[in-house]
């Protein structure tokens, strides 16, 4: 057996409700799900690496940039890391930031406390 699934259009209605848009076209990102919530991080804007953390609500189909608490260690902006989400945290690990530099940092955002921490770094 088999599940048969089909694809549908995200409105753009967004604009018509004033509601935050969405984030700058991108590649090299990452989008993970909590709580009917999807966070994307990172990728390439053009010739940006921006490291804003953006969020999309599944109820209200609506997009936000997530603010992080002021006592963050916000990472620098990268593509083609890893994102995983473990309990109530988005990890982030690795990717290529500035002048193609491969990073070895890991940092965990608390979606909660919506806090990021830096919480090892790797060597090459």
């Amino acid at each position: 057996m088999h599940a048969c699934f089909s694809w549908t259009r995200i409105s753009t209605e967004h604009i018509l409700r004033s509601a935050p848009p969405p984030p700058a076209r991108r590649y090299g990102h990452t989008m993970v799900a909590f709580d009917r919530h999807l966070y994307v991080f990172g990728g390439a804007a053009d010739s940006t690496l921006p490291n804003d953390l953006h969020c999309y609500d599944l109820d209200t189909q609506t997009w936000s940039v997530v603010t992080p608490s002021h006592d963050s260690q916000v990472p620098s902006g990268r593509l083609f890391h890893a994102t995983a989400v473990v309990g109530d945290a988005m990890y982030i690990f690795g990717g290529t930031v500035d002048n193609n530099v491969r990073s070895g940092e890991m940092y965990m955002f608390q979606v909660v406390l919506m806090l990021f921490v830096c919480v090892d770094n790797v060597s090459f």
